[in-house]
């Protein structure tokens, strides 16, 4: 994969990739608002 996590929440990727990855292994997504600022940086 495309993805590589650099920290508890941090992950290097394509937007894409990423949320279908973390829907693939079941993860939930907590911090929404931090994930939504980090997409809106890239």
């Amino acid at each position: 994969k495309d993805i590589r996590q650099i920290g508890p929440d941090m992950f290097v990727g394509k937007v894409d990739q990423i949320l279908s990855g973390l829907r693939n292994s079941g993860w939930i997504v907590i911090k929404r608002e931090l994930l939504a600022e980090k997409l809106a940086t890239w």
